[in-house]
């Protein structure tokens, strides 16, 4: 497993029907809860968490199939 806390991990998923890098950097809540900043381009578009093995959004206007898809690529990093 890697250290998510160190580096941001490199997604690349499919927005909107085109290939895309994404970066990933893990934080918590003050009270410990995990979740996830990413950013395009450096540029912060969502930031998602998982809650009973679903993915959802905290912040930002993506769709629920691109949550889901930037979820499924957390978990290929997280194992």
């Amino acid at each position: 497993m890697k250290d998510m806390n160190q580096d941001p991990i490199h997604l690349i998923i499919k927005l909107d029907g085109e290939e895309t890098q994404l970066n990933a950097r893990k934080e918590e809540t003050t009270d410990g809860i995990s979740f996830f900043k990413i950013e395009q381009q450096g540029k912060l578009i969502t930031q998602v968490r998982k809650i009973d093995n679903e993915w959802e959004q905290l912040w930002g206007d993506l769709h629920q199939q691109q949550i889901d898809e930037i979820g499924t690529a957390l978990d290929r990093e997280e194992d």
